[in-house]
């Protein structure tokens, strides 16, 4: 018997092997396909999911990009302090893209101009989502309005303006025009001439930062003769930086011939209150008078004089020009030295302004004012403009779903 025909014959002898082995082999082929075929699978849901996020990633860059530029072209938030979150769809983009703008420090975007900004840039395509926050800084300058001395919102009706930084006006030369407020922003500019004025809110933000003194403690709702100034309140606590609110209840209120070295906020006034002969001087960075509602002032002595108040006004807590001393016979210029701020109606019985006074309403009156503005404005919350704002790159951080 040949080779061959051996092989043949030990090769007949055993079928149940042959078939069991061509069996195995299809096995194992028919496995590498379908696992083939699930490594496919997976690789093509990774290239989607890889896709979907970068669609996502795209998404967030241009909600940042549109965040960035809200900022940018729109400085003071007349469009965009209200307080809420933006939501914007970008068409071109397969994802939604999110624009959130919040105040991280009080989380109030109306209650300060010169807060941070975070902003926080989503984007979302399918399942997919990417999202980032970064803080934004403002640049400030104090407003434009307070290289004026005397800004009016309404009509004016005084009969001399006796000088201005320095210039003669007549009665009717010196009215700025377009200048209002918003009292949704704090606010707002009208025309390209226009200036920016505080609106009321300013009054509540420095009111905050007081202590209330009760209009019940104030004998008659008449101040006379006292010195307002930091730790020093002649009708309870004293503010560490000389802010002090009289909330008068809608009742007649006046105050003569008296100091307030610090800030004198007065509102719910009723009318006929009045501000007679009161030396006002503000401490750096703040304002030095707040009225909310009407008030008359006359500033009609040339000073506040101890002699005929017969009492210290400069003691140990109340420097004027940093001097104190124990006696009672200086004298003070009545007026504003600093910014004031009155939301109503001004009736004038005489003022001296050295600084800037802002009328949101109408002045009238019979007087005169001497006024001299600041030749360096100090920047003071609430009466400053935002220029631009900077990102923070070290505040730029990834934020999770």
């Amino acid at each position: 018997m040949s080779a061959y025909q051996t092989a043949c014959s030990r090769a007949a002898s055993r079928p149940a092997f042959v078939m069991v082995f061509v069996l195995a082999c299809v096995a194992i082929i028919t496995m590498l396909a379908v696992g083939a075929i699930g490594v496919n699978r997976a690789r093509l849901r990774t290239a989607h999911i890889a896709n979907e996020g970068g669609r996502a990633q795209a998404s967030m860059q241009r909600a940042f990009e549109m965040g960035t530029f809200l900022l940018q072209a729109d400085p003071n938030g007349f469009t965009w302090r209200d307080g809420t979150s933006l939501t914007i769809d970008d068409p071109a983009l397969a994802g939604r893209p999110m624009v959130q703008l919040v105040d991280p420090d009080d989380a109030d975007l109306i209650a300060g101009t010169s807060s941070r900004v975070r902003l926080i840039a989503s984007g979302y395509d399918g399942p997919a989502s990417k999202r980032i926050r970064a803080d934004f800084i403002p640049d400030v300058r104090p407003l434009p309005a307070l290289e004026h001395a005397l800004v009016v919102t309404g009509t004016r009706t005084l009969l001399v303006l006796r000088s201005i930084a320095g210039t003669e006006y007549n009665s009717t030369s010196y009215h700025p025009a377009d200048v209002v407020h918003a009292p949704a922003s704090q606010f707002a500019i009208s025309g390209m001439n226009g200036l920016l004025v505080p609106g009321p809110e300013v009054v509540a933000l420095w009111a905050g930062k007081g202590t209330l003194i009760d209009i019940d403690n104030i004998p008659g709702r008449k101040v006379e003769k006292e010195v307002f100034a930091p730790t020093l309140n002649p009708f309870g606590a004293g503010n560490p930086r000389g802010i002090y609110v009289i909330d008068c209840e809608n009742k007649r209120f006046e105050i003569r011939r008296s100091r307030v070295l610090g800030t004198l906020i007065l509102i719910n006034l009723a009318s006929g209150s009045t501000i007679e002969d009161v030396s006002f001087e503000a401490l750096p960075g703040q304002p030095a008078l707040l009225v909310r509602g009407d008030i008359t002032m006359s500033f009609g002595s040339a000073d506040v004089g101890e002699s005929s108040a017969s009492k210290n006004l400069n003691p140990v807590n109340a420097p004027y020009l940093g001097s104190t001393d124990s006696d009672s016979d200086d004298s003070y210029p009545a007026g504003v030295r600093g910014i004031a701020y009155v939301s109503g109606n001004v009736t004038m019985n005489s003022m001296v302004i050295a600084g800037t006074l802002i009328i949101d309403g109408n002045l009238g009156g019979v007087g005169w004012v001497t006024a001299t503005s600041m030749p360096e404005p100090a920047l003071v919350e609430g009466f400053q403009e935002v220029t631009a704002w900077r990102l923070d790159t070290s505040s730029i951080t990834p934020v999770s779903e």
